[in-house]
């Protein structure tokens, strides 16, 4: 969790200052990975209506012409956030997913593995259950993708019926975020694991 004072967790990760011998392209992955964590850490916050380049840069540790270096804007960054966000939820989920489980117990090892990484990662979990700010609509266009692949995680097929019970469940996390409750807790799986009975 981010500091009182400001600091962010991402920006630990600095590369030591002066000449350090790493080729240039190994910085540029530093500092882009720094600040997309740092745009979630600033996300959660100041919220989406305080959100500025320099606080993000600031949370990441850089400065804010490398903040544009790698992003046109804040929306851009934001969207790539949500987009890194997305792919470490999605790991994890693949990963408890083992394909010898019924789906029964497919979806319960899911929702364990997705709420324990979403209690560890609270930046990572406001940030993929607020709902998209009105001036990044691509967000919610990714917030879709998300749902039609963990469909197709949890029900090989990935159904109809299947991506409606994604949606349901994410909008109970969503929920749950957002009204500041603990994520990983064993009624709350239980309420979760219940959207796909």
């Amino acid at each position: 969790m981010p500091a009182a004072d400001g600091t962010g967790t991402f920006s630990a990760y600095r590369l030591p200052r002066g000449r350090h011998g790493l080729a240039p392209e190994l910085v540029a992955e530093n500092q882009r990975w720094r600040i997309l964590g740092g745009a979630a850490e600033a996300l959660e916050g100041l919220g989406y209506a305080r959100l500025t380049s320099s606080a993000i840069a600031h949370r990441a540790g850089v400065s804010t012409s490398t903040f544009y270096r790698h992003f046109d804007n804040v929306g851009d960054c934001l969207l790539a956030a949500y987009e890194m966000a997305m792919e470490c939820i999605l790991d994890v989920v693949a990963d408890a997913c083992d394909p010898d489980f019924d789906r029964p117990r497919r979806v319960r090892q899911a929702i364990a593995a997705a709420l324990r990484f979403l209690a560890t990662e609270p930046a990572l979990a406001r940030l993929l259950g607020t709902e998209a700010p009105a001036g990044v609509p691509e967000i919610a266009a990714a917030r879709e993708r998300l749902v039609d692949r963990l469909a197709v995680l949890l029900d090989d097929g990935g159904n109809g019926a299947e991506r409606r019970r994604v949606a349901g469940a994410l909008a109970l996390v969503s929920d749950r975020i957002a009204s500041a409750q603990p994520v990983e807790d064993r009624g709350f799986a239980a309420e979760l694991a219940a959207v796909f009975a």
